[in-house]
């Protein structure tokens, strides 16, 4: 039993932010099937066959954020370039969870609409161009053209630049303007002449690309002119087993699994260390929040980082899973939010979460009726509550809801967790969780676990 403490108004949310160390140094998928299964956290290093001397990452591809394009303009935004370590913005999110300078070196406003940044000098990008205060206007300008989100990121009626002063004047006063700079739509990269922004966009970050193939693969290696040290992975790969027996390799191929997973993995040549300021901050904390997110692919994979559970195991804080609203991409194709609570238990989770944050716009008591939507998408049994509406377009790309059910309920609240069901969806977007909802919902699991402890 884990031991508890008072509040202390400390919150890890989500232990998807938890890093291996820094950097990566490759990645790719494929799909294959055969003798080769899942590795665990506890098998995960020592790959005989590796060289030593090589240090390689094999995180899955692209596909996973539905790259098309190697342009950070292009698409939602620049997640990915900023994920796999190409691309850095001005600000990042530091471990504290504040915001701090990356490649910008300060930020002053008085009023709330005039800022002056200081961009850092000695930065290059991977063609070794200058970072500058131009470079990065030019950036923007460009971004802003190509993706209409700009705008509605951070709106700005006025950019000059001057060596590595960056002048802004923001359409309305930004007091949180530090949080927004963070954001990956706004990283910066090189604009010229001759450059393919879809397949070869030079960036500033620790890694630069060596092949890319949109919607499969990306392979990078390191950035020899990158300004703030060099890469600290070896090689780790991430494999799933699914639950018809086929073994994939590669997070992208994972999350697209033609059958719902079993199990997920960690398979390195190399010890794979933890980042202990990560493991420290789950230590203290009073709530810590798995998810919401994918399931195998972004919340489980967290857990196989050695000393994760155990630091979990070994907080006084309360911990809650948040459960997804649906399927939009093949890993946890048919699993209801008991087959999602299994999971996480069956990768060391088993007598560790507190409390379960489920979606259900009815009730959940014995007689709950399926809606109509959620009965006609899965022919659910009609104790089954639907999780979203859902319109055609969106049954056309595969979505389906996840159903929790009363006898589901009872199933998982015998095994520890409280079980908190509420409408969660986003009223704009069905598959998202509002965050208003959320907010509301983990200030009650706040005001619950208050109330337990005294």
């Amino acid at each position: 039993m884990k031991k508890r403490h008072s509040w202390k108004r400390k919150l890890v949310a989500g232990v998807c932010a938890v890093a291996l160390a820094a950097g990566m140094t490759g990645c790719s998928a494929s799909d294959t099937q055969g003798e080769e299964s899942a590795a665990n956290s506890s098998t995960a290093a020592n790959d005989a066959a590796a060289t030593p001397a090589t240090k390689e990452l094999h995180a899955g591809s692209t596909t996973y954020f539905y790259a098309e394009s190697m342009d950070p303009a292009a698409d939602w935004d620049s997640w990915y370039l900023c994920y796999y370590g190409i691309a850095e913005t001005l600000f990042k999110v530091s471990d504290d969870l504040t915001a701090e300078p990356w490649l910008a070196e300060s930020i002053e406003g008085d009023d709330g609409q005039h800022w002056t940044l200081k961009i850092r000098e000695g930065v290059t990008f991977s063609n070794g161009e200058p970072v500058d205060a131009a470079a990065v206007k030019a950036a923007w300008e460009r971004t802003y053209t190509e993706n209409s989100r700009g705008a509605e990121t951070l709106a700005i009626d006025e950019m000059t630049a001057d060596g590595q002063t960056l002048s802004l004047v923001t359409s309305e006063k930004v007091p949180g303007i530090e949080n927004i700079l963070c954001d990956p739509l706004l990283c910066v990269y090189y604009v010229g002449d001759g450059i393919d922004y879809a397949n070869d966009t030079p960036c500033t970050g620790p890694y630069k690309k060596v092949e890319f193939v949109a919607e499969d693969h990306i392979v990078m290696e390191p950035n020899e002119t990158y300004w703030d040290g060099t890469p600290k992975l070896d090689r780790v790969t991430l494999t799933a087993r699914t639950r018809d027996g086929r073994s994939l390799e590669g997070q992208a191929v994972a999350c697209h699994s033609r059958t719902a997973l079993e199990r997920v993995g960690l398979r390195a040549a190399h010890e794979v260390v933890p980042y202990q300021p990560a493991l420290e901050a789950i230590r203290e904390a009073d709530l810590i929040v798995l998810g919401p997110g994918s399931l195998f692919t972004s919340i489980i994979p967290n857990l196989l980082i050695p000393g994760v559970v155990e630091a979990i195991r070994a907080s006084r804080g309360r911990v809650l899973f948040v459960c997804a609203l649906a399927d939009v991409q093949g890993e946890t194709w048919g699993l209801t939010a008991r087959e999602h609570f299994e999971a996480l238990a069956a990768h060391g989770m088993e007598g560790l979460i507190d409390y379960m944050l489920v979606h259900s716009k009815v009730p959940l008591r014995a007689e709950s009726p399926a809606t109509g939507s959620f009965a006609a998408i899965s022919g659910a049994e009609l104790e089954h509550a639907s999780t979203s509406d859902l319109n055609d377009d969106q049954l056309i790309k595969g979505v389906r809801p996840i159903s929790i059910s009363y006898a589901d309920m009872l199933a998982i609240q015998s095994r520890g967790p409280i079980v908190i069901s509420r409408n969660l969806v986003d009223a704009e977007q069905p598959t998202w969780h509002s965050p208003f909802a959320l907010r509301d919902a983990f200030q009650n699991v706040i005001k619950l676990s208050r109330a337990r402890r005294s």
